[in-house]
């Protein structure tokens, strides 16, 4: 018996077929949803038929790299599951969005997800979002929920130690996407996104992550941790299909290198030792916010330890619309992070703001970044405001470029560093017609400015301070010159 069982071996070693532990079927067992299976996936047909279960909660390994050879994958499993890369990759794969809304390999993730790589290829996000119902004094969108893994995520869901890679393009408008997870709650561990990401610079309500598009408006209570994640991709937009809809229907913009907006208030988010190493260069028509790491977040939701490194310009088209570029974030909580590269915003519409910002934070954060505002043509009240770095409770230093140019017809502020024990060692120089210019090298008490000042005035009122506030002190030379 042992001779036959080893001749049968043989014969099927030489036929190349596989041994595992468990049987290689063509396509998953009977019941492979069920939370007590373990199971191994090697085959497309596998892997496609764990995508189309409506759930799944079992424990299943990814034996070899898959590629799905073109396969039309529209959002079915809800996956509770865990699911182990093993460092394999899944490609070749085409996402198409849902009638639900949802686009993604799973439709929601509530289970963990670890060591899987995927190559996206080339996707393109096709938008089922409807106009805004409003009821009750409140907007509720109908958007489009994608995400290259999952489009939405709940009840403790995990992503770790994963990658994407490929380019998405949006041509749509009332998306929320992310690299991994497009909307909900999720804790994100030790990932990397490298997607190109395009958008249309005409939609007028868009939420985009690197790596998760939204944590909003989720009922899930608990704590989730964004950490020691990368995205490494970029961020551009292209002159796409108008958005028909009128400015008084309301929108907005909300993107972040590694997640688009953090807005769930009954679950605390900490987005920890990220870094945004990305350049982009958009062109908007609505209200947008740019940040390297993450556009806003809500207020039990925190930043540290986190890094942007890269080059970001923005421009804005329509009149009171305005353009915010964010190095970290809108918010002030923000700890112990830095912004090194540039960011450049400009304007071609009057009656807005374009506001370029370092670093927002409440201790110990530090802009290397050279920051610039630009009023391109002549415009009635567009306004401009440049600061190098905000902290509120100290340790806040600038080191970072300062400027401004154009023709601007409203106010211009320029600030080195703000906040208590604020430090200035960058310049700050400009070149503006404004109807009132304010330059100031650091504000806040103990406030130190240590730059030089040379300041030429062409047109215009402005009010030049080395340093303001309780103990500042300014330790450079201002000059003050008119030529207009």
């Amino acid at each position: 018996m042992k001779k036959l069982l080893s001749v049968l071996l043989a014969i099927l070693l030489a036929a190349g077929t596989a041994i595992y532990a468990l049987p290689v079927l063509a396509a998953l067992p009977e019941g492979a949803e069920d939370e007590n299976w373990d199971v191994q996936i090697s085959t497309k047909e596998q892997l496609l038929a764990l995508l189309n279960m409506p759930r799944a909660a079992g424990r299943y390994t990814l034996e070899r790299d898959i590629n799905l050879g073109g396969a039309a994958v529209t959002p079915v499993c809800a996956f509770s599951g865990a699911f182990d890369g093993q460092g394999h990759t899944i490609s070749n794969f085409r996402l198409l969005t849902g009638t639900d809304g949802c686009f993604g390999l799973f439709s929601c993730l509530s289970g963990v997800v670890q060591d899987l790589n995927l190559n996206a290829g080339n996707q393109t996000v096709v938008s089922v979002g409807e106009y805004p119902l409003t009821a009750d004094g409140m907007t509720y969108w109908d958007c489009s929920m994608c995400g290259i893994l999952a489009a939405t995520a709940e009840n403790g869901a995990c992503v770790q130690d994963c990658t994407v890679t490929g380019s998405v393009s949006v041509p749509g408008n009332e998306v929320v996407f992310g690299g991994f997870v497009g909307y909900g709650n999720v804790s994100i561990l030790r990932c990397t996104s490298s997607l190109q990401i395009l958008l249309n610079q005409n939609t007028d309500l868009l939420i985009v992550g690197g790596l998760l598009g939204a944590a909003w408006f989720n009922s899930s209570v608990g704590t989730y941790l964004i950490s020691d994640c990368v995205f490494d991709g970029g961020i551009a937009t292209f002159a796409g299909t108008p958005v028909e809809r009128p400015l008084s229907a309301g929108g907005g913009l909300h993107i972040g290198g590694v997640v688009g907006l953090v807005f769930s208030p009954e679950a605390h988010y900490v987005i920890s030792h990220c870094s945004g190493l990305f350049d982009a260069q958009v062109t908007f028509w609505r209200s947008a916010f740019i940040a390297g790491i993450v556009s806003d977040i809500s207020s039990d939701a925190t930043v540290n330890s986190c890094h942007y490194n890269g080059s970001m310009t923005a421009t804005g088209m329509q009149e009171n619309q305005d353009i915010y570029l964010l190095g970290i974030s809108l918010s002030d909580n923000c700890l112990d992070c830095t912004v090194s590269g540039s960011l450049a915003g400009s304007t071609y519409a009057g009656s807005m703001e374009v506001s370029v910002q370092g670093v927002r934070g409440f201790f110990g954060c530090v802009n290397y970044a050279d920051l610039s505002v630009e009023a391109c043509g002549t415009l009635q009240e567009a306004a401009g405001s440049v600061i190098g770095c905000s902290v509120a409770y100290g340790g806040g230093i600038n080191y970072g470029a300062i400027s401004a140019s154009g023709k601007f017809n409203g106010p211009v502020y320029l600030t080195g560093a703000a906040g208590l024990n604020a430090g200035n060692q960058g310049s700050i120089s400009f070149d503006v017609e404004s109807s009132y210019i304010n330059i100031c090298g650091a504000s806040g008490e103990n406030a130190v400015n240590e730059q030089d000042l040379d300041i030429n005035i062409n047109k215009g009122y402005c009010a030049v301070l080395g340093a303001q506030g309780n103990a500042a002190r300014n330790e450079g030379i201002i000059s003050v010159s008119a030529s207009g």
